[in-house]
C-alpha cells in the first residue's frame, strides 16, 4: 500500500511539473526587426528576430541555410508596427493561432508561426 501512495505521489507531481512548465524561450526577451504589417489581424506585425530563436519559422535560402527566423507578433502597439523598427518583446506561444487553417497570408508572406506578445519595450529587457 505504501508503494502505491508513493508512486501515486510522484505521478501526481510529475504531472503538476510538466503542466506548469513553461517553454524556457517563452520567458526571455528577444529582440526583433519589424518587417511589415501581417495581415489581416490588427495589431500583427511580420518580425525577424535578431538570433537564432527556436520558436520562430526558420526561414532558408537555395542551398537549405538558415538565413532568418521569422513570426507573426500579435498584440504590437501602433508605436512599435513600424517597417525597420527594432524592438523587445517577451511572448507566448498559442498553438491555435498557428494551425494550417488560421494562417493569415500565406500567399503573401509563406506560413510562418504566430506569437502573442505579453510586453514590447525600446529596452533591453534582458538587463
Amino acid at each position: 500500500m505504501k508503494k502505491k501512495v508513493i508512486y501515486l505521489a510522484i505521478l501526481l507531481l510529475s504531472c503538476i511539473h510538466l503542466s506548469c512548465k513553461k517553454t524556457k524561450n517563452s520567458k526571455q526577451c528577444y529582440q526583433v526587426k519589424v518587417i511589415s504589417n501581417y495581415c489581416p489581424k490588427t495589431g500583427s506585425v511580420l518580425v525577424s528576430f535578431t538570433k537564432a530563436n527556436p520558436d520562430a519559422t526558420p526561414i532558408k535560402d537555395n542551398n537549405n541555410k538558415i538565413v532568418a527566423y521569422q513570426a507573426a507578433l500579435l498584440n504590437v502597439p501602433e508605436e512599435f508596427q513600424i517597417a525597420e523598427k527594432t524592438f523587445y518583446v517577451t511572448y507566448h506561444y498559442d498553438a491555435e493561432l498557428s494551425k494550417p487553417d488560421a494562417v493569415a497570408c500565406p500567399a503573401i508572406f509563406g506560413v510562418v508561426k504566430i506569437l502573442v506578445s505579453d510586453s514590447i519595450s525600446n529596452e533591453d529587457c534582458n538587463k
